[in-house]
């Protein structure tokens, strides 16, 4: 049996029974058992932690492994307005440059990115579902973003799907008071 999630424990009574000549059998194995499951709050690293250079992290980026314990089972992906960007496209955006501000895909992508990649329920807040609808509406209609494609959002955009940029920001906003511990 694999469990997922934080359980508590306690003595473990099982029954059991081995084959069809013997009775059942009854033991306790103590601080064994199974408790309910600890409910957490979802949390989420940052984009710097994502994206930004961090000695914490082999040659200074964080890779977007799918299990962090097993390297080998290689590198997520995170699919953004019907679009799958790599560890690799993700990076590129990332450091693409600021000249003249951040573009709203830029910052929508990397906000979303980072809540994706900490496996974030979105379904569970309200705020976030709102946010992460009006990302992907826009974003859906662009092309796939490159560091030299960040395009901003029109007026019409916004009036199609919400202001993405106000979206990063809530979803910003919801990292910051979110933010994982380790």
């Amino acid at each position: 049996m694999v469990l997922n999630g934080n359980w508590g424990t306690a003595d473990l009574n099982v029954l059991f029974k081995s084959g069809t000549n013997t009775g059942c059998c009854a033991a306790t194995y103590p601080n064994a058992g199974i408790g309910c499951k600890i409910e957490e709050e979802d949390c989420s690293f940052s984009q710097g932690y994502w994206f930004a250079n961090n000695v914490n992290h082999r040659n200074g980026i964080h890779p977007w492994y799918v299990d962090a314990t097993d390297p080998s089972l290689g590198l997520k992906t995170v699919t953004i307005g019907g679009k799958t960007y790599t560890n690799a496209e993700g990076l590129a955006i990332w450091n693409s440059s600021n000249k003249g501000g951040i573009e709203d895909s830029k910052k929508a992508f990397t906000q979303l990115s980072a809540i994706l990649l900490s496996g974030v329920d979105i379904a569970a807040d309200v705020s976030l579902t709102t946010a992460v609808a009006t990302i992907e509406c826009w974003l859906s209609t662009q092309s796939k973003l490159t560091d030299t494609f960040l395009p901003n959002q029109s007026n019409g955009s916004i009036a199609n799907c919400g202001n993405a940029k106000n979206a990063a920001d809530v979803i910003s906003t919801w990292i910051n008071t979110h933010h994982c511990a380790e």
